[in-house]
């Protein structure tokens, strides 16, 4: 069964736009604003939230309530935390970097276009991957930004997500398919052509037995050994519009944009809505913390 646990920080003033704390036989409700809905865990066991225009929010201990908060009236798109431990921020107006010290922005003047960073991922060497909507993809590594873009082999520049591999090839994740990048080429393109549901991708999350899953706006992608195999909403999706992905051991949590929290096990799909519990049936975004809790970002 699923309980919910009250809503917290309404007082304040902050969107009806929440976090949601899964654990083993229940939800919780931690009452933070969300607009992208980004979530992650550092390497110190703390959970950082996207708040949308509040910029970002640390959470306490306890999960209720922001214990620190960031850059103000910022809309922050993603997060990701470096091997030397510093937390890079992307925004609707650039690149936030953050160590122990104040924000360092990168703008344009070190190379990034104007517009959207969309998607911010660390590679294991030490790289950070930037992902923007309109200038191509990018990497930051020893202060350097190096560009690659359709001159370069990829699909597109509107890069919206990006998955490091085991083999430490790149995945992109485009408004018109997906392509794979290797030792500073691209040597793999995935498009509607060769099988994907649809050309838009929204996110990308690699399985235990080495399948790439790709969401789409027409449903949910395996790709294995070449092959994609799609699953719309005829084969237990609740939803041909899909987001955020989780992969747990075997599990692969699914959020939608308006049908819930779907749950692919065992050749199956078991969803969860609002009549369960979440607060809302639009999700943001999944994060799997160190105690093997699902913390859920909703739009509500």
């Amino acid at each position: 069964s699923f309980q919910v646990v009250g809503r917290e920080a309404e007082a304040r003033g902050w969107p009806e736009i929440s976090v949601r704390r899964v654990t083993p036989g229940y939800f919780r409700t931690v009452g933070l604003p969300l607009l992208e809905g980004r979530l992650l865990e550092d390497r110190d066991g703390a959970t950082w939230v996207a708040t949308g225009s509040s910029g970002v929010a640390r959470l306490r201990d306890a999960g209720s309530g922001a214990d620190d908060s960031a850059l103000p009236g910022t809309v922050v798109t993603g997060f990701c935390e470096d091997r030397e431990g510093s937390l890079w921020i992307a925004t609707y107006s650039g690149l936030q970097r953050m160590r122990d010290t104040p924000f360092v922005a990168l703008t344009t003047r070190d190379g990034l276009p104007e517009g959207v960073v969309k998607s911010i991922s660390a590679g294991r060497d030490g790289g950070v991957w930037i992902g923007t909507l309109g200038g191509g993809l990018f990497r930051h590594e020893g202060g350097r930004l190096r560009s690659y873009t359709t001159r370069d082999g990829l699909l597109s520049n509107l890069v919206r997500c990006t998955l490091e591999d085991d083999d430490g090839s790149l995945w992109v994740g485009t408004d018109v398919g997906i392509c794979r990048l290797a030792r500073g080429a691209v040597v793999q393109v995935i498009t509607t052509g060769h099988g994907l549901s649809h050309h838009r991708i929204n996110a990308l999350a690699k399985g235990p037995d080495g399948s790439l899953w790709a969401s789409t706006d027409g449903g949910l992608n395996r790709i294995r050994g070449g092959a994609v195999q799609s699953y719309p909403r005829k084969d237990g999706l609740p939803d041909d519009q899909v987001g955020v992905l989780l992969v747990d051991g075997d599990v692969l949590w699914i959020g939608t944009y308006g049908s819930g929290l779907s749950r692919y096990a065992g050749g199956r799909f078991t969803t969860f809505t609002t009549a369960d519990g979440l607060s809302s049936d639009k999700l943001s975004s999944l994060l799997l913390d160190g105690d093997g809790s699902i913390w859920i970002g909703t739009f509500s």
